[in-house]
């Protein structure tokens, strides 16, 4: 039973890292518009 939900929390964990990664994707040319109004 514990071995099925650590499975599941590393599932967990991957899913939320590749929301975070595609987050960060989205926001990289917004991050670079940014910079370069500000230059």
């Amino acid at each position: 039973m514990t071995g099925f939900v650590e499975i599941q929390d590393v599932h967990k964990l991957s899913t939320l890292r590749r929301l975070l990664i595609r987050e960060d994707e989205l926001k990289k040319p917004f991050n670079q518009i940014a910079i370069s109004l500000a230059l």
